[in-house]
């Protein structure tokens, strides 16, 4: 920023019309709040320095969460303190306009704890949005804006954001000492739920890089949901290659969520996390894409990989791209249209692959066919569709996969696109594992290489009473 907060809120406070200074303050107010996480949207009330009404609202879509914030005048302690009384069920923020430092009051503290209201001044909400260093301090700063509580001056901000660099820096060379201080000062100075994810995360880090889980100093538990600031922390940071961990972690992780990560490429920690979850990271849709490679990725060697782009997870190969959508086919990039395959085609295709047809939809002309089976036989393989496709004009635009499960992917050429009936959904090693074989040609060795790597994803096992030793 330009401009310090210290030196909006004083100018603010300085303009001679008082409408003018009330949407000057709340104007620094909100961008200051908003420099501190991407994503959560601010809302200005007609109100100002209300006894019960907020000031703004911070609000969180993506959560549905959401806070007040009150603006105060009056710092003296006795008034904040019963401000925090009036106001605390809400469990607010209460900014302070003066720029010298909070009183520390003990009443005052044990109140806005209590409450879990959040006291902070110009030069405490400074301190937190300062452009972190380091990855932790900024998920510091974005837990205490969710819930944050008790007096949160200059100086009490800054051991906050030092103890917390401590902690992270202990955590990944396992040291016990600096990661016991910052779990215990997340304890203190966050709700709940906030205090959960950022040990969750600190725990992740301890695990990750190699300590053992039953020596991590603090409450051990990765059963709690990580935000995408979490999950993008430790996609980024973090240096474990045992694929266990990574499915631990992905038990809370989900294809719609992973989706919205602004990741690096190529990341081998995404390639884990994606690898060590195949089975239970689900999508609705994809769609293969003829993409020749760009410009940025002239010195990546490694394909296929997977990446993450458009609001896609991507299966990325030499010059084509399999976009994998979450919830529906709309989320998927516009599709190249195409006339459809020969049956001879499909039929080469599915003979590499146990696939198994149950009905095809195919046009001759301005006529179109629907071709399927009473039982469960495979059409592909039917002498009567061998005589009927015999006519160079007969085209397949759809095929239906049946799967052992007896669920059904449709498979659509004209678009190189495969969805799940209705509201279905699937694994990603299932979706990709039984579709691309019928999508693209099998004796590409890139699409061998795909396939062979979802099926060989490791699955360990899946419960509660896992742990992991790192120093094996």
């Amino acid at each position: 920023m330009t401009e310090s907060f210290v030196a909006a809120i004083d100018r603010a406070l300085g303009e001679p019309e008082p409408g003018a200074r009330v949407s000057s303050i709340k104007t620094a107010v909100s961008r200051q709040l908003e420099g501190m996480e991407r994503g959560l949207r601010i809302k200005h009330t007609e109100y100002f320095n209300n006894t019960i009404a907020p000031d703004m609202i911070v609000k969180w879509p993506a959560e549905k969460r959401e806070r007040f914030v009150f603006l105060r005048a009056n710092q003296h302690p006795a008034w904040l303190e019963e401000d925090v009384k009036i106001v605390g069920q809400s469990h607010p923020i209460i900014v302070t306009l003066q720029a010298t430092a909070l009183p520390t009051a003990s009443d005052l503290q044990n109140s806005a704890q209590s409450t879990d209201t959040l006291v902070t001044d110009p030069l405490g909400v400074q301190e937190l949005a300062r452009e972190p260093e380091r990855p932790a301090i900024g998920l510091l700063s974005q837990a205490i804006l969710r819930g944050g509580r008790g007096i949160l001056g200059r100086q009490q901000a800054t051991n906050a954001t030092t103890i917390t660099d401590q902690g992270f820096r202990g955590a990944e060379r396992g040291i016990t000492a600096p990661t016991r201080s910052a779990t215990d000062l997340i304890a203190d100075l966050l709700t709940d739920d906030q205090a959960s994810r950022m040990t969750r995360v600190l725990q992740s880090v301890w695990e990750g890089h190699g300590a053992r889980p039953a020596d991590f100093p603090g409450r051990r538990d990765l059963s709690g949901r990580l935000t995408d600031e979490d999950v993008a922390f430790l996609i980024d940071n973090l240096t474990a290659d045992d694929p266990q961990f990574w499915r631990r972690i992905g038990r809370t992780i989900n294809l719609d969520q992973l989706s919205r990560l602004a990741l690096s490429d190529p990341s081998a920690n995404l390639q884990r996390l994606v690898a060590a979850n195949a089975d239970r990271l689900t999508g609705k849709a994809m769609r293969l894409l003829h993409e020749p490679p760009r410009v940025d990725e002239a010195d990546i060697t490694q394909v296929p990989r997977w990446l993450i782009s458009r609001g896609c997870l991507i299966l990325r190969g030499e010059d084509w791209s399999l976009y994998i959508a979450a919830n529906t086919v709309d989320q998927l990039p516009r599709a190249e249209q195409r006339q459809g395959i020969a049956v001879s085609r499909l039929r080469e295709r599915s003979l590499h692959q146990p696939v198994h047809i149950g009905q095809l939809e195919l046009s001759s002309g301005d006529r179109v066919i629907t071709y399927a089976s009473r039982g469960m036989e495979n059409v592909i393989n039917d002498e009567r569709l061998i005589e009927l496709a015999e006519s160079p004009d007969v085209l397949i635009h759809r095929a239906t996969l049946v799967l052992p499960s007896g669920r059904r992917i449709i498979c659509d050429f004209s678009s190189l696109t495969a969805f799940g009936q209705t509201s279905a959904t699937f694994p990603i090693e299932e979706l990709v594992g039984s579709a691309l074989p019928v999508l693209k040609d099998i004796d590409d060795a890139e699409t061998q290489t795909a396939i062979r790597a979802l099926a060989s994803a490791p699955a360990p096992p899946d419960t509660e009473q896992l742990t992991f030793d790192f120093d094996v």
